[in-house]
């Protein structure tokens, strides 16, 4: 999906809002957001509403479930109750 004008002009408005608030609270490690601006307006590359089924050229891109990871997690927590940690 390309992004049309409108598209551009949004994030545009967004990105200066965004940089004045950075120059506000004084911390410019918050700069690097402009990358999630930019891929939320503009390249939509990552799916950010992962709950919601997704088509088209970028669907196969998708966050990882942490249900794989489950058993781990339960155990961590298990063994840490057992230490009483």
């Amino acid at each position: 999906m390309k992004a049309d004008r409108k598209d551009w002009i949004w994030f545009i408005i967004v990105s200066v809002i965004y940089i004045l608030w950075v120059i506000w609270l004084n911390n410019f490690w918050f700069l690097l957001g402009l990358g999630i601006i930019f891929d939320l307006y503009i390249t939509k590359k990552v799916n950010w509403t992962f709950w919601k089924r997704r088509e088209g050229e970028n669907s196969k891109f998708i966050w990882v479930s942490l249900d794989k990871n489950k058993n781990f997690f339960d155990r961590i927590r298990w063994e840490r109750m057992l230490k009483g940690v």
